[in-house]
């Protein structure tokens, strides 16, 4: 995890700061702000378990991400999500101004439908 925040520090700091614009920045942050609230998201359904309702066994669903595996702990969660964040900003931040845009717009879509999937089976946030 160390080396991973490192080296995505280190390779963001090749940037040059110019090519950097103020829609950039709120890209990353529309993308950053969805990746915490899956991040919060993915903690909670790491604790989630099957449970009896009404004589029936509800499972709260389980973690997609293969990464992660089924019912994460907390630890691993953060690790994880701290270390994709950093990456993600230090690629954006290398990627000329054409593909950067592009970058942001995937990580937006897909941490959007992650955090409306979550939603939709029940998984609410969890802040700490």
């Amino acid at each position: 995890m160390k080396t991973l925040a490192f080296t995505a520090l280190l390779l963001a700091s090749t940037a040059r700061a110019s090519d950097w614009t103020p829609a950039d920045t709120a890209f990353e942050a529309a993308g950053a702000t969805l990746h915490l609230l899956d991040w919060s998201q993915t903690v909670r359904l790491g604790r989630m378990r099957p449970y009896s309702a009404g004589g029936m066994l509800v499972d709260p669903g389980h973690e997609t991400n293969p990464i992660l595996g089924e019912r994460p702990g907390a630890a691993k969660v953060t690790g994880y999500f701290a270390g994709t964040l950093l990456a993600h900003a230090a690629v954006a931040r290398l990627l000329p101004p054409p593909y950067r845009r592009t970058w942001q717009a995937v990580w937006i879509g897909v941490e959007g439908y992650c955090v409306g999937y979550n939603f939709a089976t029940g998984v609410r946030l969890d802040f700490p």
